[in-house]
């Protein structure tokens, strides 16, 4: 009976993935990704990713196949880059296959059969209403990612937001390029945390895939299902509960968040930040990163040694995501190393993981550790980022240091409220375990750090954003051993249909937390969510009747920072009010300006098609609004990106010199003038008052092409005169200079 109730869970368990991956590739299709760029996509990601990372993460068998795929693609992501460098530096695309099934076979041979003759317990299925229920919440989470972040790379790649420009152009220089420059501008080192540009411009050059495709769409569907899966494995390996694994989902899914508003608490109820690439990647390798640590910490047997070169891997690749992801864990290990000592745990394999990441850390800093130009150290320095403070300050400049101090203060912990709903995580452990401690100093210092570490553009906000999945699986395993400690108590019981009717309200809380900011919510569509929500906290409440006083404590505070903080807050606050009692439809704005027309993405086509790929490209085109002007935001990153070729001088926002000038004159560095007026002018006379000598200069500075973008400025007639036109229509002249022709 037993096997054919195994059996029969199997069955639906993988009925339950098949129709999931359906709608997935349904999805990416309805985005732009037709059947052949799917196919090419996942024959590489198979092959380079997916092989090396099973052959690698042997120490998760026993895990659910969805847990087993996410860790095999995480652990992978180190074998494919290591392809990518040694395809780029050779000269060589079949390096890109070559490398990662040469490591797959090897692992194999090593380590797979030594685990096979330890781990000969069978996987227990998950059973049919989780694997249901996992469905249901796949197929809402992927509709709320596409619908909200996806770009249409066939559709309409006119329009896209200008920092996926930018990243686009990276991703072309990294088919080609190693160590990675500056697409905007020739002469600047690159400093960025550039590990998903090698991720993607790796799997362009494998599969020789579709780069717009795979850089707005493609690569963006396994990052995300990956994060989902890691959490849903974690909080399953911690508590061997399926419910437990979906309800740390969920909660990566819709974060809740005590979030009196954005603009006063700066908080987030958003894990997935598609316009921050390096973040996406950021979520999966910080959860397997975790997931590998505990392993090797826990696990005194051949798990713990298997999982040692996985967890190289990933310690070594960590720097390069943008939530800086190692000095947060590093923290977190110290902790874990003092409980150890304290209570006499695994001291000595502490000692020495804490020993190698913190040396990993220090030693990678230079190579992966960019994009802090501008940044500095200031105590309660986030809080003073809020534009509500500045106001707040300026109007009380009268009060006295004092009185500004408490405001200070104040919004601190309004910043600090936000991660509240963390509290049930303090059950998940106990205090002795060590890996209590690495949860407790991973968050803390991650959250900590943002009050003292300032970056512009409050960019030390993804140290928090990055943890917040890892916060996911620690409240999902907190309130889970929450219910199993009442369950287990004389007298009382689990109706198991309660625990469904909990993860719903937890979504439909989160999902409030987040639609509370929009001001097109009536009262009625904030209602029906709240009174499900309460109603299902209610049934939890009942259930834990009987827990003890700590237990109780955490979710009393985890049920305040859950729902009532954001709805509450919002619907009292004046026009928060209004906005959400009345609806109003949004106004029919016209195209921005910074939209590419026809002739300019024919354009840069054609030079993607025809232009050699070593060659310079000088631009007029710097500003987002494309028309250059005084103080404008240098983001005009589409013919470095589209063309797919270095640029000389392009959009320099985001340049390592552009970032030292932030705070100049009191404007962000976005808005700030290039540093460089030489080379600025240079460049500008080139297209403004072209001449014969200004255009040797720019030959000899390595410029073979110009792309004069007409709505960028008034180009002179003249240049088509001094220089050979190789493409010329409305909008756009291509040219190429530096020969005799």
């Amino acid at each position: 009976m037993l096997a054919t109730t195994h059996t029969h869970a199997r069955v639906w368990g993988w009925a339950m993935f098949g129709v999931g991956l359906a709608l997935t590739s349904l999805t990416m299709w309805v985005h732009g990704v037709g059947a052949g760029t799917q196919l090419r996509f996942g024959l590489v990601t198979a092959v380079t990713i997916l092989a090396p990372g099973f052959a690698l993460s042997t120490w998760a068998g026993k895990s659910p196949w969805a847990a087993r795929l996410s860790v095999a693609w995480a652990v992978g992501l180190p074998v494919q880059l290591l392809g990518w460098a040694a395809a780029v530096t050779f000269d060589a695309a079949l390096l890109a296959w070559g490398v990662p099934l040469l490591v797959s076979a090897v692992a194999t041979a090593v380590w797979r059969q030594r685990i096979r003759d330890e781990l000969r317990v069978p996987r227990e299925p998950l059973g049919v209403w989780i694997s249901i229920t996992g469905l249901g919440l796949w197929i809402v989470a992927l509709a709320r990612f596409a619908n909200r972040w996806l770009e249409d790379p066939a559709r309409n790649p006119l329009a896209w937001y200008q920092d996926l420009y930018w990243h686009l152009a990276i991703n072309a220089s990294a088919r080609s390029r190693i160590p990675l420059v500056d697409p905007q501008a020739v002469d600047e080192p690159f400093s960025y945390h550039w590990l998903t540009n090698a991720h993607i411009g790796g799997m362009a050059l494998a599969g020789g895939i579709d780069l717009p495709a795979l850089s707005a769409v493609a690569w963006y569907v396994p990052a995300f299902a990956a994060t989902l899966g890691l959490a849903f494995g974690l909080a399953h390996y911690l508590t061997r509960s399926g419910w437990a694994g979906l309800m740390a989902a969920a909660l990566v899914t819709f974060p809740p968040a005590f979030a009196l508003d954005a603009a006063l608490t700066g908080g987030t109820t958003a894990n997935f930040i598609p316009r921050s690439p390096s973040h996406m990647l950021a979520l999966p390798v910080m959860l397997a990163l975790i997931w590998t640590l505990i392993v090797v910490i826990k696990m005194a047997d051949v798990r713990s040694r298997s999982a040692i070169p996985a967890l190289a891997a990933l310690v070594i690749i960590a720097p390069g995501v943008k939530a800086s992801i190692l000095p947060v864990v590093v923290c977190g290990l110290l902790l874990a190393l003092v409980c150890a000592v304290i209570t006499r745990g695994p001291v000595r394999r502490l000692a020495i993981v804490t020993g190698a990441v913190a040396a990993v850390t220090a030693l990678t800093w230079p190579v992966f550790g960019g994009g802090g130009g501008g940044s500095r150290l200031e105590i309660l320095g986030g809080a003073r980022q809020r534009p509500v403070f500045e106001a707040s300050a300026g109007a009380l400049a009268d009060s006295g240091e004092g009185t500004t101090l408490v405001v200070l203060v104040a919004f601190t912990v309004l910043i600090l409220l936000n991660h509240l709903w963390w509290a049930p995580a303090l059950a998940a452990f106990s205090v002795r375990d060590p890996i209590f401690w690495l949860f407790v100093g991973t968050l803390g210092s991650a959250i900590g750090v943002t009050q003292v570490f300032v970056h512009p553009g409050e960019s030390q906000r993804y140290f928090a954003f990055g943890v917040q999945p890892l916060a996911a699986v620690a409240v999902a395993v907190g309130l889970w051993r929450l219910i199993e400690s009442a369950s287990a108590r004389p007298g009382s019981s689990l109706p198991p249909l309660l625990v469904p009717v909990a993860l719903s309200g937890l979504v439909l809380g989160s999902m409030l937390s987040g639609a509370a900011r929009i001001e097109t919510l009536n009262l009625p569509v904030v209602l029906g969510p709240l009174l499900l929500t309460v109603g299902a906290i209610a049934a939890s409440i009942m259930l834990l009747r009987r827990a003890d006083r700590r237990a109780l404590a955490a979710l009393a505070v985890f049920v305040v920072a859950f729902s009532a903080g954001a709805p509450l807050v919002s619907a009292l606050s004046g026009d928060r009010y209004t906005a959400l009692t009345q609806r109003t439809a949004p106004p029919a704005d016209p195209p921005p300006n910074y939209a590419l027309t026809t002739d300019e993405l024919r354009a840069m086509r054609w030079m993607a098609d025809n232009v050699p790929e070593d060659a310079v490209v000088a631009t007029n085109l710097h500003c987002r609004n494309v028309r250059t002007e005084e103080n404008c935001a240098a983001r005009g990153f589409w013919v470095a990106a589209l063309g797919e070729r270095q640029v000389f001088l392009g959009g320099w926002a985001y340049t390592a010199l552009g970032r030292s000038t932030d705070g100049i004159d009191g404007r962000y560095h976005v808005l700030q003038p290039y540093p460089d007026e030489e080379t600025f002018e240079l460049n500008e006379s080139a297209f403004y008052q072209p001449t014969p000598e200004t255009l040797d200069q720019l030959a000899d500075r390595g410029v073979t092409h110009l792309a004069a973008i007409r709505r960028a400025g008034d180009v002179s007639r003249e240049l088509s005169q001094l220089c050979s036109v190789v493409f010329e229509n409305d909008d756009v002249l291509i040219c190429r200079i530096g020969d005799e022709s």
